[in-house]
């Protein structure tokens, strides 16, 4: 599978009820045109209905809609500035799709509609790369202002999905802890690795020695079994997602 780090240090909602991650003023994308949006879906019933309810917004110009396709020819015959692909729970290949679609599009962002508001499939689809997060059935105004500040290159996302991600990070470390056995210390650093910091930047916020940052991630990846960033973000996901098998494999240990 394809991982990409979680750089979540500047994360957009978009209102001002709803609290964001990083900066308060997100900026605005201005070039004066309506920008191009490109539609993928697995189900052409869906992606009909997708591409009626955008159809309806005098802000985005729909230059085409396909069956999820990662052919380069159908990508990039209308050029579209922005994509939007559906990526349901039910499609255990949604994710990895969305990765491939971002490495395929290069510059251009992605933004996910998926139907699951769960923190972990929302998490996970930033980590694969897309740009923003929207959650079906669609708000038109919502899904506007997260493809504008998508197209900012800002990461964005609607109010349920924003309130996701806030709801993984506030529990980041408590299913772990009980199922891994991490320290407080560890929990913290896990907390950060989420919003993409550094080695470097871990010590500052923690007050610590590099050395000591390096230390607790050896013994980290040690107790999720894993070899990188990626991977230990990735086996804490699928722990965040199922939570009850995880404490039952435990207390029968």
């Amino acid at each position: 599978m394809i991982l990409k780090a979680l750089t979540m240090q500047t994360l957009y909602a978009i209102d001002n009820s709803t609290p964001g991650i990083g900066e308060s003023t997100p900026p605005r994308y201005c070039t004066g045109v309506v920008p191009k949006v490109f539609l993928l879906d697995d189900n052409s019933d869906a992606l009909l209905e997708l591409e009626r309810r955008l159809t309806q917004s005098d802000k985005l110009n729909i230059v085409g809609a396909s069956l999820k396709s990662l052919d380069r020819q159908i990508i990039n015959k209308n050029m579209a500035d922005v994509f939007l692909v559906r990526a349901n729970r039910n499609d255990p290949r949604a994710c990895q799709f969305v990765a491939r679609l971002c490495c395929l599009v290069s510059e251009r962002p992605v933004v996910a509609v998926t139907d699951a508001c769960d923190s972990a499939t929302v998490m996970r689809l930033f980590m694969q790369g897309a740009t923003g997060c929207v959650v079906s059935p669609i708000s038109l105004p919502e899904c506007e202002k997260v493809l504008f500040l998508a197209l900012s290159h800002s990461m964005a996302a609607c109010n349920q999905a924003m309130g996701a991600v806030l709801s993984g990070l506030r529990t980041v470390g408590a299913t772990t802890a009980a199922g891994q056995g991490l320290s407080r210390r560890k929990r913290e650093i896990l907390q950060l690795l989420f919003l993409g910091f550094s080695n470097k930047d871990i010590a500052v916020q923690l007050n610590l020695g590099l050395a000591t940052v390096h230390t607790h991630l050896t013994r980290m990846f040690k107790s999720l079994g894993a070899r990188s960033r990626g991977e230990a973000l990735d086996k804490y996901l699928k722990l965040l997602k199922e939570p009850d098998s995880c404490a039952m494999r435990n207390s029968a240990s």
